[in-house]
C-alpha cells in the first residue's frame, strides 16, 4: 500500500510539473507574439501603475492637513483658479463646517469650487453619508460647485442638484501623475521610424544630380 501510493504521489507531482511547463510554454509564446513595440507599451503601463500604488501608499504617511494641502495645489495644477494670484486655501482645520478647502475663479471670489479631502485607507469605501454630508455643507455655504476628493474607493453617486465632482484614490493618483505633482521624469525614449518622403524623394541617378549637392 505504501509503494503504491508514493507511486501515485509522483504520478501527480510528474503531472503537475506537466502542466506548468505548458502554462510557462504558453506564457513565452504569448510574449513572443507581441511586438517590440506593443511590449514596450505594456512595460510602461506596469510601471505607471507601479507609481499609483506609490503615490497612494505616500500620502497615507501624511496628515490629513497634507493631504488637504495637496488636492487644493492639484486643482490648481489642473488649471483650477486661472491667473488668479493665491487663488487656493485651506480652510481652518478645526472650523471648517465641512469645507477643507477653495479655489477662486475669478479676482473678486464670485466664482469658488469648494473642496473636500478625505485621507482613508486605500481599501476603505466612500458611501452615501459621507456625499450627502458634502452637499449639506455646499448649501450651507450657499456653494454649487464642489469637489470631493479621497484616497479610497467611492462608492456612491452624485446625490444632490448640487454640482459635484467625486475623485477617487485612483482617478487621484492619475491626475497627480498626469500633472506631474510630487513626481519627476526619470527616463525619456524617442522612438523613431523612417521618414518615407525623404527615402522616396533621393534620385536613384544620384551622379545626374550631384551639382544641386551641397556637402
Amino acid at each position: 500500500i505504501f509503494v503504491k501510493q508514493k507511486m501515485l504521489e509522483r504520478q501527480a507531482e510528474k503531472l503537475n510539473n506537466t502542466e506548468l511547463g505548458q502554462d510557462v510554454e504558453k506564457n513565452n509564446i504569448n510574449q513572443n507574439a507581441n511586438t517590440p513595440q506593443e511590449q514596450l507599451y505594456a512595460s510602461y503601463e506596469t510601471i505607471r501603475q507601479e507609481t499609483y500604488e506609490e503615490i497612494l501608499d505616500t500620502i497615507l504617511t501624511k496628515t490629513p492637513m497634507a493631504f488637504e494641502r495637496l488636492v487644493v495645489e492639484l486643482l490648481q495644477k489642473m488649471g483650477y483658479g486661472g491667473a488668479v494670484e493665491k487663488a487656493g486655501r485651506v480652510t481652518q482645520y478645526s472650523k471648517d463646517g465641512g469645507i477643507d478647502g477653495e479655489i477662486y475663479e475669478d479676482v473678486l471670489g464670485l466664482g469658488r469650487i469648494h473642496i473636500q479631502a478625505k485621507r482613508y485607507q486605500k481599501s476603505n469605501t466612500i458611501g452615501r453619508p459621507d456625499i450627502q454630508s458634502f452637499a449639506g455643507a455646499l448649501v450651507g455655504d450657499n456653494a454649487n460647485k464642489g469637489v470631493f476628493i479621497t484616497d479610497a474607493v467611492i462608492y456612491a453617486q452624485n446625490l444632490s442638484n448640487a454640482r459635484i465632482v467625486l475623485i477617487d484614490g485612483q482617478k487621484l493618483a492619475e491626475y497627480i501623475y498626469k500633472y506631474g505633482l510630487g513626481v519627476q521624469v526619470e527616463q525619456t525614449l524617442s522612438i523613431k521610424k523612417l521618414d518615407t518622403d525623404y527615402w522616396d524623394n533621393i534620385p536613384d541617378d544620384v551622379s545626374s544630380n550631384m551639382t544641386n549637392l551641397s556637402i
